[in-house]
């Protein structure tokens, strides 16, 4: 039987029905081939093998009384996740993708999304340990949690109703945001129309690959469904695996002659900064031809910086593919088209064009009425792509999802960004909503203020301004109890610790104000535009990193330990951008400031610098940088302390 078309897939109901469609056209076909470490091929998954594990799920979802409801999606990134999504398709389980739970630091969003989905069951992957860590978090009491293995030996024979193109596919809930989380409602309808959309912008794919996390909507959406629909193979791998180690991604690209792939700005950026020119000119990216970047500001120095490093690479710049989307419209707005170069206007770069499937409009956000062309407003949308709604919030969903011009012209979803059109693309201008991107990750200032203004005895509540610098990192503002003697220094590190460790972003830097100074409208909210400007004027200082130098050695330093102690100061004093005196070994890398991006450059740093490979967790445990040193050693075969020859 002869494959199936891209076209006669985009004309199928549902992405359900398509994955179908291959099964029975090219059974064994490769869907997904998973690169453990990023490197190690496992075994591919052929479309009737994955098509085969969806309808044992499924009936296993079915059998437990979940059809109809919502499923929690608690797996790590790779073929499992895919099983338990398609899965719930299957059963008409609506999924509600998320991440696994990891040292209880993502306990707090899982239970906010729980606690908004409220879903029947939890699918989790046994193996990792994550489902004991599920079962004992007490803000999930009460929803059943069953491993995947479990669920997939269900009867593939079993009889499963198709899902219509009107049903609810998915909820993705925006931005992580733990204080009022919304889950977008996500019908089988908008993903075949999104597919649509970037099927056109991208291009006909050969071979994809990709490290995005799947439970996100630029992984889901963006890179894991489309080769379902073009009916081409993709690689995989980890973020974890791309982070560490940036090459891993590029000598995939290379490697499999790859021709589509994608990734927000700072990934780009990460490339040119952990290769070597050695290491470029080994590689052969002269088969990309469509590289997506988007989910957060494209900028052109970015991809004249890329273009630039990677040209003895065979990489060609117009394959450059800027886009532009959200969640709220399932994932793609504007792309394209397919090798048509980057268009940039001064330093603004344009992100594609709109598509039969969403119309878009900019419109002065305080009026309603359409701006003249090329004058900046905020971006309206309309079309099939549109999601439904936000889960269970009519208020919010009203607000969002149903705006009318001054023409009385809608319904239109607002997406809260700013932008204008010019010669046909899209230019995104900034938000008009005060939202903070950070390494592609969207966050809600509210959620950092709350966090922090809660946090300390020595901070006034409800006067915090979390707002971003111009390079994108984050700087909190926060007003001081009158009267109170604080260490200013201290508690400056804990500011940065309390951020780092709940929203795993770093903060830049962390301003301290006398009580009832924070600048706010005459209905009293906080002026994050207003602080932002005062920061950047220098009108506010940030506290120093430390205002002391570090304390004595606690521990003994001979000469192996001394070499590690050397590199992780280095380091640190690096990505601090410090010195290494000023670097205190007695804080954990969250009080100095480190995010997690920042704590896996520290692990590829001093990998390449003492030639380890340290376990992941080893960086990422919450601990004094002193003992870290200890452990590394450790780890070597070194024991350090009394005793030691």
């Amino acid at each position: 039987m002869s494959a199936m078309t891209t076209r006669a897939a985009l004309a199928l109901p549902t992405i359900l029905h398509a994955l179908d469609a291959r099964a029975e056209t090219t059974p064994e076909a490769p869907v997904l081939t998973w690169l453990d470490d990023g490197e190690r091929a496992r075994p591919p998954v052929t479309y009737a093998a994955l098509a085969a594990r969806a309808r044992a799920i499924g009936a296993t979802l079915v059998a437990r009384g979940a059809r109809g409801r919502t499923a929690l999606l608690l797996l790590p990134p790779g073929p499992a996740f895919l099983d338990a999504f398609f899965g719930c398709l299957a059963a008409g389980v609506i999924a509600v993708p998320a991440f696994p739970p990891r040292r209880n630091a993502h306990a707090a969003r899982i239970a906010a999304i729980a606690s908004s989905a409220r879903p029947a069951i939890a699918l989790a992957d046994g193996g990792s340990g994550a489902r004991a860590r599920l079962e004992a978090l007490p803000e999930l009491a009460g929803i059943p949690v069953l491993d995947l293995e479990e669920a997939a030996a269900g009867d593939p024979s079993a009889s499963l109703p198709r899902p219509d193109a009107s049903d609810l596919a998915f909820l993705q809930y925006t931005s992580g945001s733990t204080a009022s989380p919304r889950g977008v409602m996500v019908t089988h309808a908008n993903i075949m129309a999104n597919e649509a959309i970037i099927a056109r912008a991208i291009g006909p794919v050969t071979v994809s690959v990709t490290w995005l996390p799947l439970f996100h909507d630029f992984g889901l959406i963006g890179t894991a469904l489309q080769p379902i629909v073009q009916g081409t193979p993709m690689y995989g791998m980890t973020p974890g695996a791309f982070l560490q180690r940036p090459l891993r991604w590029l000598s995939a690209l290379s490697r499999l002659r790859a021709t589509h792939s994608a990734a927000p700005n700072f990934a780009y950026d990460l490339c040119v900064d952990r290769t070597t020119p050695e290491e470029r000119a080994a590689l052969d990216l002269s088969a990309w031809c469509s590289a997506v970047t988007g989910a957060e500001p494209v900028r052109a120095a970015t991809l004249e910086r890329f273009a630039d490093a990677f040209a003895v690479s065979g990489f060609n710049p117009r394959a450059w593919q800027p886009c532009y989307g959200l969640a709220e419209a399932t994932l793609m707005v504007t792309g394209g088209p397919p090798a048509g170069g980057v268009a940039i206007d001064g330093a603004s770069v344009g992100c594609g064009v709109t598509h039969p499937e969403a119309r878009l409009a900019i419109v002065d956000p305080d009026t309603r009425v359409p701006v003249e062309a090329g004058q900046v407003g905020e971006i309206w949308v309309q079309g099939t792509t549109v999601a439904r709604g936000y889960w269970e919030d009519a208020g919010a969903t009203a607000g969002t999802f149903a705006a009318r011009d001054a023409h009385g012209d809608g319904p239109w979803l607002r997406t809260g960004d700013l932008g204008r059109l010019h010669d046909g693309q899209l230019h995104v201008a900034g938000r008009l909503k005060d939202i903070l991107l950070v390494h592609g990750q969207t966050l809600h200032p509210h959620d950092l203020e709350q966090a922090v203004g809660r946090s300390h005895a020595a901070c006034v509540p409800n006067a915090t301004a979390a707002f971003p610098t111009g390079d994108e990192r984050i700087v909190i503002a926060q007003e001081l109890v009158r009267g109170l003697d604080v260490d200013r220094a201290a508690l400056a590190r804990h500011v940065r610790a309390v951020v780092s460790e709940e929203f795993e972003v770093a903060v830049a830097a962390v301003v301290l104000l006398p009580q009832s100074t924070l600048p706010r409208t005459t209905s009293g909210k906080v002026q994050r535009h207003r602080c932002r400007a005062l920061f950047a004027e220098g009108a506010w200082t940030a506290e120093p990193w430390t205002v002391t130098a570090p304390p004595p050695d606690p521990v003994p330093v001979d000469e192996v330990t001394a070499p590690i102690r050397a590199e992780v100061l280095a380091a640190l004093a690096d990505l601090l951008e410090s010195t290494a005196g000023d670097v205190d070994l007695s804080r954990t890398p969250a009080e100095l400031g480190l995010d997690s991006v920042k704590l896996v450059e520290l692990k590829y740093r001093l990998d390449t610098a003492l030639g380890t490979d340290l376990d992941p967790d080893l960086i990422l445990q919450p601990r004094p940088v002193e003992q870290l040193i200890t452990a590394i050693a450790e780890t070597r075969g070194v024991v350090i302390g009394e005793g030691h020859p």
